[in-house]
């Protein structure tokens, strides 16, 4: 099938292709610059802290310092930390820029996936793939999340590159399982919330077997493929913090690890739909603009709209199979069919476990990502079946653009926190000197993104919570925290934090310190808070 007039040779598609990853990497760049440095929540609590203690050697010399997630995986976060902290520290938009170039890269997936699964010839087509596309990368999580932090869509890049692998192979590439698991496994190694795509990979490949000893053979490498790649991304880090802490996944899940370093860490519950119509049409309580799914409120549409394209393409797909053919009309034939059988399973298995564990919507990022595809397929279908040849060949084009054009006037994209690009270089002092040996508490949140400019030699960060306070006393935490306390007869000990005086002495006086408060010394002002690092003195001094 032709893919674009004149580009069938192969030089010419190799050309094609390069220019078009070109074309992406320069949107995506170009996006996240104009939406300007990030400053998210996350990013100033740990998206920075974790890959310094990564490259200091902290890991064992630090407790909790940015909270439950101190322990999470830091290499995807490296990069960034080394771009907005050394290389480019002057030039903000530098990292900016390049912090936009996985979205670049998304899209530029997205494209390749639409055209193998959207049939037809000629310019409409053309417009029908490129719509499709647009209304996934234009979606409110994904904008929202370009040149940030989150990394949510650095995971997107690996699990659609995984979906691409796949569908290239469907029918005669066993290998591609393999690979497409070793990416997914990766994905799910550096960040955790991508295990939850897996199950949904695994079963939609084994439904476009021929028999179940295909799908079992299927199954076995995407499940090898996985292992390997979890192990190379994750399974080093996952041991240093298992040898620390005994979990490795510390402090999650600790229910079922048992560490005595910590207590039970629960589930986040408060994104879960509630009764069983929002448990079958969650989707579609998102359009009115309430946060049901985020931290922050937002207002999309596309879930809803993919979650109506999919029923109309299952009802394709069954009345294909009932009359006995290979396709229905719109949705092509023999591999074209198995491609599409592919996205409906893996998008609603994936999703169904994302609502089950999370329902928080950043974690369903690639998914977005797809929704205009399933939307293209589901109007090739309505049109093909409705409307004359003549006809039908023209207006799923116009339809999908329209769909494009209305979500993106619906949106409300979240406002995680954006700077100026004048404000980043002054954000922290460049060094923030204190003594040999210091211990300093980590008092409130988010404001361990000072710690990578906090200068002192075998110096020790401590986060100090309601949870760690209450540790019991035998504990090897709470040992581990009056003991670096304890060091210097205690005349070296500081806190940083955002709160007020009275609250930070309220939590630490279980140490029995109090924060000097007239000899506090500011470190950063930003929109969101006001931090400063104070020395700390015993009651009754």
């Amino acid at each position: 099938m032709e893919v674009v007039p004149g580009v069938n040779r192969p030089s010419m598609r190799w050309l094609f292709t390069i220019l078009t990853f070109g074309a992406c990497l320069a949107i995506g760049g170009f996006v996240s610059f104009r939406l300007g440095p990030d400053f998210n929540w996350d990013l100033q609590n740990y998206h920075l802290y974790n890959p310094f203690a990564l490259l200091s050697g902290r890991i064992d010399q630090d407790f909790m310092a940015a909270g439950i997630q101190s322990y999470l995986n830091p290499l995807l976060d490296v990069p960034f930390y080394l771009s907005w902290t050394s290389w480019f520290r002057d030039q903000p938009w530098v990292t900016t820029v390049l912090a936009g170039l996985p979205y670049g890269v998304a899209m530029f997936l997205c494209l390749r996936i639409a055209a193998l699964l959207i049939p037809g010839t000629g310019l409409g087509r053309h417009v029908e793939v490129l719509a499709a596309v647009a209304i996934g990368v234009t979606g409110t999580v994904t904008i929202s999340e370009v040149g940030t932090t989150f990394n949510d869509i650095p995971i997107a890049v690996l699990i659609l590159a995984a979906l691409l692998a796949e569908l290239r192979g469907v029918g005669r590439d066993r290998m591609s399982g393999l690979f497409a698991g070793i990416l997914l496994g990766v994905a799910a190694g550096l960040k955790m919330t991508a295990v939850i795509f897996a199950p949904g990979f695994v079963l939609a490949v084994m439904m476009t077997k021929r028999d179940w000893r295909a799908a079992l053979v299927a199954a076995g490498l995407i499940t090898a493929g996985w292992l390997l790649g979890f192990v190379a991304a994750g399974g080093w880090w996952s041991w240093k913090i298992y040898q620390l802490y005994g979990n490795p996944i510390f402090p999650m899940f600790n229910r079922a690890f048992h560490s005595v370093w910590f207590g039970n860490v629960g589930r986040d519950l408060r994104f879960m739909p509630h009764g069983v119509l929002q448990i079958l049409f969650y989707p579609f309580y998102w359009i009115g603009g309430k946060s049901h799914v985020a931290e922050l409120p937002m207002r999309d549409p596309r879930f809803a709209i993919a979650y109506v394209a999919s029923v109309c393409i299952a009802i394709a797909l069954w009345l294909g199979s009932r009359a006995g053919v290979q396709a229905e009309a719109g949705l092509g034939a023999g591999r074209k069919r198995k491609h599409v059988v592919l996205l409906l399973v893996f998008f609603w298995s994936s999703f169904v476990i994302w609502e089950a564990l999370f329902s928080i919507v950043r974690y369903a990022l690639v998914l977005e990502l797809l929704t205009g595809i399933l939307a293209v397929l589901a109007l090739q279908w309505i049109c093909a079946r409705l409307l004359k040849p003549s006809v039908s060949r023209k207006v799923p084009a116009t339809l999908a653009v329209l769909i494009a054009l209305i979500s993106i006037k619906i949106d409300l994209p979240m406002d995680w926190g954006r700077m100026q690009y004048a404000s980043v270089p002054a954000l922290v002092d460049s060094h923030i000197p204190l003594p040999h040996g210091a211990t300093v508490l980590v008092v409130e949140v988010p404001v361990a993104f000072v710690l990578p400019f906090v200068q002192s030699a075998d110096s020790s960060f401590i986060g100090v919570d309601a949870n760690t306070v209450t540790l019991p006393e035998t504990s090897p935490a709470a040992r581990f925290i009056r003991a670096k306390l304890a060091r210097s007869n205690g005349a070296n000990n500081w806190v940083l934090t955002n709160g007020e005086a009275q609250g930070v002495n309220e939590l630490i006086r279980t140490y029995d310190l109090r924060m000097v408060d007239d000899a506090c010394r500011s470190i950063t002002q930003s929109p969101q808070q006001h931090v400063r690092i104070c020395p700390l003195e015993k009651y009754g001094t």
